[in-house]
């Protein structure tokens, strides 16, 4: 895996050394590179792989925070946040990481040409990434796709063979599982989930129920039915679990206090902040940063 990775790293390094995230001969495939703490994920409003080359890259959420590390990846069409912090900047020393786009058709068109031939059987019973010879298969094939554009003269017919290959390694990884179920979810629902994504970027700022709506021009009661089915909770429950995890990450990372960190998501009342952040994380922000603080130092690095 080491080579492989090695092998992307250079590869990406040939293709485009420039900070920030960057498109390549593939229309569906990004580099990302970054020399900041604070590193944008990409949200296209549909699942996509992103997979980590060199660093690691932490995140903030309703459930604490994750870790993807080197080789290691993710994909989702819903649930990533807008950003993650890379604990190791420095100028020498870059992130990188590629991400692959998928349309649902890709998805779907991959299930139905395998259906009753070759079965997602590999997918239960996996932790996310703990799938070594899974993840070695995405890698061969990232490698693959970023050659490409070495040789641009393969890319008409490799570009989708490749892409169904990718697709097909996932759907047989230990995120193959919740992929297939969040397919149904987006074939039911494709427009909420561009109004999740609006809500990512837009969550500091004040909105109705009402006003998400009028964007899918459906009822209050429906929109609100299909989000709650196609995220898993309501759109101002949504909203909040945003701007509290935005406001740990503030607090952790940017050293922000609790009143800087509560005003800066979109809360006028301090007071509210807090107890929502209690609800949320289970104790007070400042106890909670420390807590997580304390924590930190002890890990291995």
């Amino acid at each position: 895996m080491k080579d492989l990775l090695a092998r992307i790293e250079a590869t990406a390094g040939v293709l485009n050394s420039q900070s920030g995230s960057t498109g390549t001969i593939l229309p569906y495939m990004y580099i990302h590179r970054f020399n900041t703490k604070h590193v944008p994920i990409p949200d296209p409003g549909d699942p996509f792989l992103y997979i980590v080359i060199r660093g690691r890259l932490q995140f903030f959420n309703a459930n604490g925070i994750n870790e993807c590390r080197q080789g290691q990846y993710f994909i989702s069409p819903v649930d990533v946040p807008s950003s993650g912090v890379f604990p190791e900047a420095k100028e020498s020393t870059s992130f990188l990481a590629v991400s692959v786009n998928f349309s649902l058709a890709d998805i779907i068109g991959v299930i139905l040409d395998t259906e009753g031939d070759a079965p997602f059987e590999h997918t239960v019973g996996k932790e996310d990434n703990e799938d070594p010879e899974n993840t070695e298969h995405v890698l061969s094939i990232l490698d693959r796709m970023l050659s490409l554009g070495l040789k641009p003269s393969t890319v008409g017919f490799m570009s989708n063979h490749l892409k169904r290959e990718l697709m097909f390694a996932i759907l047989n990884g230990s995120f193959g599982d919740s992929l297939l179920k969040g397919v149904m979810n987006i074939q039911n629902a494709g427009d909420i989930y561009q109004i999740n994504s609006w809500i990512k970027q837009n969550f500091r700022d004040v909105f109705s129920v009402q006003d998400l709506a009028d964007k899918t021009q459906m009822s209050i009661s429906r929109f609100h039915q299909k989000f709650k089915t196609a995220v898993g909770m309501g759109p101002l429950q949504c909203q909040k679990q945003l701007r509290l995890s935005e406001a740990r990450r503030l607090m952790l990372v940017n050293d922000l206090s609790v009143t800087e960190a509560g005003m800066e998501v979109g809360y006028e009342s301090l007071s509210q902040f807090i107890r929502d952040y209690r609800r949320q994380f289970g104790m007070t922000p400042l106890k909670d940063i420390q807590q997580l603080r304390s924590a930190i130092k002890k890990q291995p690095d």
